[in-house]
Formats: structure tokens, C-alpha cells, sequence
């Protein structure tokens, strides 16, 4: 089916989706089979990867067996100068880094707004339905721009359950991938993108409890920017715990998220994404496969 473009007035705002508003919801088919060219995780390690970890353990093992004091003071030794180099790139990533500047989602109120994907693939998590329903409805973004896709696999049952009882509401539902390996959530995050409305897409955990305005200052970013930008990476606040380690989990989050990506956005570096929250440019991704 040739995709269209598909134009609105909500609010004020004229929104643009770049697929059928009314396209069927189907069990849709593996889509990774259109790639099986490329390498995927489907196809495991190759010969010389695995060529490569035997020749590191049996040399590993050697060591241990001929010089096993050497040895373990040498890998001491490694660790030490490791954690001392992320600890000096770390401690200047806090003189460098800058807080990203906070969007007024008022600024775009009346501008040319996209559809907007949110794909949240979910694998035995039914007790985190309901909770993340609920966040999904605080979103301020307005509902008749959000495409919600439930994505979830073929035996999981009980969340599947789960989802329907919930009654979701029209601009929220549920796709079910196909039996396939490698059963992943970026497989089943594949699946979900193939029947994406969006022009942008978010992934969510079924844990996560994004700011009400996080979609749109999403699209701010992205609507002020050249398409340059594809990806945009929210942070990650962990609520800490009373507990020693909770604390220290928050902690480690917050400086990671708050100073250390901010500090290799600013000098140009390559940016690893977390898990969740990643905000993408729908044709993009498609682009490199998904």
C-alpha cells in the first residue's frame, strides 16, 4: 500500500501523518525476513568471532596455569587503570557539560505538529499494564496526534489479557508478533515500527512514567532542527529508594544521564542510547532497518 500524507487541524495546530489515519490494526508478518541479507542478531557470532573469544580464553587460561600470580596482578593492575580513566573522563565531563536548554511547550502550540509512534513492546510484564496506561494517558500531547502501539508477542497471553481489560481507548492498540526468532524486544519493536503512523517514534519500557511534556518538546527539538538530527535521547531518572543502593543506582543514573551524555553531545562524540525513551525519525530508522 503506498503511504500518503495526511494533514489536520487540532487545537490550533495543523498535525501531518504520513500513513492512512483509518489503516486496518492486522497480526502482521516478520518483518527482519526483509533483511536477511544483513546481519542480525538472528545469525549468532561468525566463525572468526568465535575464532577470536576461543583463542582470548585459552590464552587466559595459560596464564593462569603458568604465571598465576603474574597474571592476576596484571589483570588488577587493568581494572585499576580502567576505572581511573572513566573516573578522569567522568570528573571532566562535569566542567564541560551543560544542562539542555527547557522548551516552553507553548512555542509550538500553533505550529505544524507530526503524528507521533509510541511503541512500548512488553514480554510477561501484565502487572505493569494498568500503570502504564495510565501514563500514557498524562501525556499532554494531543491524543488525535499519538499512535500508542501495544507491542507484544504470540504466547504471552496474560498481558494480552491484561491490555484488554483495560478498554483502551481509539489511538491506542495492540500488535502481536509473529512466532519468530530471535523472540527480542527489538524485534517486536521491528514489527511495531512496519505499522507505525508517525512520522516520530518513541520506544517506552512498560516501568517508564514519561513527563507529561516529553513528546512535546520531542517534536519542538526535532521541527527546530535539519534532518541531520535523528535521534533524540530523553534522560533517565531513577525515583531513588531508602535503601543505601537504591540511592546509589539514582545516582548513578543521574550522573550519567545528566553530565556525562550532555558533556559527549557537546564535543561531538558519538552518543550510546539507553534502553528506553529514544525519540527517532520514523523514515530514518526505516532506512537503516529498523
Amino acid at each position: 500500500m503506498r503511504e500518503q500524507s495526511h494533514s489536520f487541524i487540532l487545537d490550533g495546530a495543523e498535525f501531518v501523518s504520513s500513513a492512512p489515519l483509518d489503516r486496518p490494526v492486522e497480526q502482521p508478518s516478520d518483518s527482519l525476513t526483509d533483511f536477511a541479507d544483513r546481519p542480525t542478531a538472528r545469525d549468532g557470532p561468525g566463525p572468526e568471532q568465535k575464532l577470536v573469544w576461543a583463542s582470548l580464553v585459552i590464552a587466559a587460561a595459560l596464564a593462569l596455569i603458568l604465571w598465576p600470580t603474574a597474571t592476576l596482578s596484571y589483570v588488577r593492575t587493568g581494572l585499576w587503570v580502567l576505572f581511573l580513566v572513566v573516573s578522569v573522563i567522568r570528573g571532566i565531563a562535569v566542567f564541560i557539560s551543560a544542562p539542555p536548554q527547557i522548551l516552553p511547550p507553548s512555542l509550538i502550540r500553533a505550529g505544524r505538529l507530526p503524528i507521533y509512534s509510541v511503541i512500548v513492546p512488553l514480554y510477561k510484564e501484565a502487572n505493569m499494564v494498568k500503570q502504564m496506561v495510565r501514563n500514557l494517558k498524562a501525556l499532554n500531547y494531543p491524543q488525535k496526534a499519538i499512535d500508542v502501539i501495544f507491542a507484544i508477542e504470540a504466547d504471552d497471553s496474560q498481558t494480552l489479557h491484561a491490555l484488554t481489560k483495560q478498554r483502551l481507548p481509539s489511538w491506542m492498540r495492540i500488535i502481536i508478533a509473529p512466532p519468530g526468532s530471535p523472540q527480542t524486544k527489538p524485534r517486536a519493536c521491528n514489527v511495531a515500527l512496519d505499522q507505525a503512523l508517525g512520522r516520530l517514534v518513541v520506544i517506552y519500557d512498560a516501568e517508564d512514567r514519561p513527563h507529561p511534556d516529553q513528546l512535546i518538546e520531542a517534536a519542538y527539538r526535532f521541527m527546530a532542527a535539519d534532518e541531520q538530527l535523528a535521534c533524540l535521547q530523553a534522560p533517565l531518572r531513577i525515583l531513588p529508594g531508602k535503601g543505601f543502593w537504591c540511592r546509589q543506582f539514582a545516582l548513578e543514573y543521574a550522573a550519567h544521564f545528566e553530565t556525562f551524555l550532555p558533556a559527549l553531545a557537546k564535543v561531538g562524540s558519538a552518543v550510546p542510547l539507553g534502553g528506553t525513551s529514544n525519540h527517532l525519525r520514523v523514515d530514518t530508522l526505516r532506512q537503516l532497518g529498523g
